[in-house]
Formats: structure tokens, C-alpha cells, sequence
């Protein structure tokens, strides 16, 4: 059975801040991750448009083509949902740690506090929560990364396989029928 004690209140205020320092930089480096894709495109476009003048139809046409291939070429939000979930599941860590952090520093501030079972469970289980995310997400995002590649190397592949199958086939000579 856990108790809440000097040695395990005092181990939860020193880990749980470090757990949501983790999160905090995970999400900052996803977001520069995220703005640094898209704000090339979003130049691009911009410059494009800025090229425009404003009584010519036919150079608006051939920007608005162009954008829309920029748009085309742009990456892709893989899953909006995962990252949203990913975000999530960091937010609930972080104020799990937080409630951890609290009660201990509670506790650990209440003079002659006895066990608490309750605030003891608690930390324990936002602890191991918080040390299990921080130790798989890295995992997870690694293991997905691999294999998105190695999807567009094979989709690559197909393609290159397809293209020469059409022409080798266009290549073959045909043969005329005979009477």
C-alpha cells in the first residue's frame, strides 16, 4: 500500500516539473515544426500574389494555377486529429503533474501530515502516466515516421515500375495481322 512520506513527496516535486517541461517542449517544437513547413508555402503564395497586377485577368488565371500547384505540392497534415489527440494527451499529463506536484508540496508543507493514502495513489499513478508518455511518444513518432517513408518508397516504386511496364509496352513492336 502507498503512503504519502518525506522521501516519495519530496521525489514527486522534483519529477513531476520535469515531466511538463517535457511536454511544454515537445508541443513548442511540433508547432515550429508545423509553422516552418507551412509558412514557406504561405510566402510563396503571398509573393505570387503580390506579383499581380491588379487590371490584368490573365496573369491573375495563370497566379491562381500556380497557387494551386504550390497548394498541391504542400504538405500534408498526416492526421489533424492525432496531432489534436497527441496535444490533448500532453495537456492531461501536464496538469496530472501539476496535481501531483501540489499535493506533495502540500503535504510536504503541512507540518506532522500523516499517510495519505488517497494523494499517494494519485502522485504514483500521474507519475508512471507522465514517464510512460514521455518514454513512447518519441517511440511511437519514430516508428510512424519510418514507415511513412517507407509507404511514399513503395508508392515511389509502383510508379516507377508502372511508368516503365508502359513504356516497354509502347516500345514493343506491334505486329500486323496477316490474311
Amino acid at each position: 500500500m502507498l503512503t504519502m512520506t518525506e522521501a516519495f513527496a519530496s521525489a514527486v516535486v522534483a519529477v513531476a516539473p520535469v515531466l511538463i517541461l517535457i511536454g511544454v517542449v515537445e508541443i513548442s517544437l511540433s508547432g515550429r515544426r508545423f509553422q516552418a513547413s507551412y509558412s514557406e508555402y504561405a510566402d510563396l503564395v503571398e509573393r505570387r500574389v503580390a506579383l499581380i497586377p491588379s487590371n490584368d485577368a490573365d496573369d491573375a488565371e495563370s497566379a491562381r494555377r500556380e497557387i494551386d500547384r504550390l497548394y498541391a505540392n504542400a504538405p500534408r497534415i498526416r492526421n489533424p486529429l492525432g496531432t489534436l489527440a497527441v496535444f490533448a494527451v500532453w495537456l492531461g499529463v501536464a496538469m496530472c503533474q501539476y496535481e501531483a506536484f501540489s499535493r506533495a508540496m502540500k503535504w510536504l508543507g503541512t507540518p506532522d501530515a500523516g499517510p495519505n493514502a488517497g494523494d499517494a495513489r494519485f502522485c504514483f499513478l500521474a507519475l508512471s502516466f507522465g514517464l510512460s508518455w514521455a518514454a513512447m511518444l518519441p517511440l511511437v513518432q519514430l516508428m510512424t515516421s519510418h514507415l511513412r517513408i517507407f509507404k511514399r518508397t513503395r508508392r515511389a516504386q509502383r510508379q516507377l515500375d508502372a511508368f516503365l511496364d508502359a513504356t516497354d509496352s509502347a516500345h514493343e513492336p506491334t505486329q500486323s495481322p496477316r490474311s
